[in-house]
């Protein structure tokens, strides 16, 4: 039976619903890293293949340790994907597809730019800045892994919440891609693809989103 066809029954356990979630995390963790588009960010992670597989690891024990795993998965969606978008939009090979404009998929061509004027950190600390540009690669591609296993927990502990509808998620990334691009634009000084106005309004939807996200579960719990 593939991970997908498990269902989880409404009055599953924690214990129960935790031990699926390891499985899952174990078997896209192994899918990821085998995978011959991620075998270059597997091995650039720290501690390679093993580090890769303990990072992964450890975000799952810490979600299901939380007080509320379903908080905590939520959060951990919401920070991956924070995370994952300013970087995506530069330096991965293959950028994010978008349902929303904003997102030119030609960003790449300035990510030396972008490395130099945001990113100094990375250029300091790895060789070369061809070297740097291959980390912040690996970085978003590790992410995405994150963003999948997270979607995963977030499905199984926010399920029987009432607001634990998925439904904000594609937006949520969507407009965080879109204003990631804004922003590495607004830094570079080039054209933008967004106006102000636009741009204003997905920051306003984002922020709400983030606040939703973060504080909706909690009161309900503590309802």
């Amino acid at each position: 039976m593939s991970e997908q066809s498990v269902v989880q029954p409404a009055d599953a356990s924690a214990g129960a619903r935790g031990e699926q979630l390891r499985g899952i995390a174990r078997t896209r963790c192994e899918r990821w890293i085998g995978s011959v588009a991620n075998s270059g960010a597997a091995a650039r992670t720290r501690g390679g293949a093993v580090g890769a597989r303990r990072l992964v690891e450890g975000k799952v024990e810490a979600m299901l340790a939380a007080r509320c795993p379903a908080d905590a998965a939520r959060r951990w969606l919401l920070d991956a994907i924070t995370a994952w978008a300013p970087l995506a939009v530069v330096f991965l090979p293959r950028p994010p597809a978008t349902q929303l404009p904003g997102v030119s998929g030609v960003l790449s061509v300035h990510a030396q730019e972008v490395l130099e004027k945001e990113y100094a950190h990375v250029i300091a600390s790895a060789p070369s800045p061809g070297r740097a540009i291959e980390l912040l690669a690996a970085e978003a591609q590790q992410l995405e892994l994150q963003i999948e296993i997270a979607e995963a927990a977030h499905r199984m502990f926010c399920e029987d919440a009432s607001d634990g509808s998925p439904e904000w998620i594609g937006p949520f990334r969507d407009m965080s891609l879109a204003m990631a691009e804004y922003l590495h634009r607004q830094a570079l000084g080039i054209e933008q693809r967004l106006s102000d106005a636009v741009a204003m309004s997905y920051s306003t939807q984002i922020a709400r989103l983030q606040r939703d996200g973060r504080g909706a579960l909690s009161h309900q719990r503590g309802a």
